[in-house]
């Protein structure tokens, strides 16, 4: 449905108000604005306390690829996880001739290192 004039202008005037335009002043709305130089974003970087970089760090692309990692990488252990716990069950089963089995307990340390590694992780995220 097309808006009528009166609600495009009850819009127009919301981002004419002292609070929207604090709010655009103080670059809230930043990742809206794709045409900032490299120098502006610097520029803007340097007046922003420690606390305010890292915020804004965490909206970043970069910071959304490596948590896209930590999540392929998870999935990857998980698989293989299964794969061991399955083979070993499939060799107590007698399906499985007890020579296909990787043993050791190594590998059930580093499936439970890489478990708490992943909940901590997906928790503070």
């Amino acid at each position: 449905a097309e808006m009528d004039n009166k609600s495009q202008d009850s819009i127009v005037e919301l981002f004419k108000t002292n609070d929207m335009r604090k709010l655009i002043k103080q670059e809230t709305f930043a990742h809206f604005y794709p045409s900032e130089t490299q120098s502006e974003k610097e520029e803007r970087l340097k007046k922003m306390t420690r606390k305010a970089r890292f915020a804004e760090w965490l909206e970043s692309h970069q910071y959304e690829m490596i948590m896209a990692l930590c999540l392929c990488f998870n999935v990857f252990t998980m698989a293989s996880e299964l794969q061991y716990y399955g083979g070993k069950a499939g060799a107590e089963l007698e399906i499985f001739s007890t020579e296909s089995v990787v043993d050791g307990s190594g590998w059930e340390t580093f499936f439970q290192a890489a478990d708490m590694f992943f909940t901590i992780l997906f928790a503070v995220d």
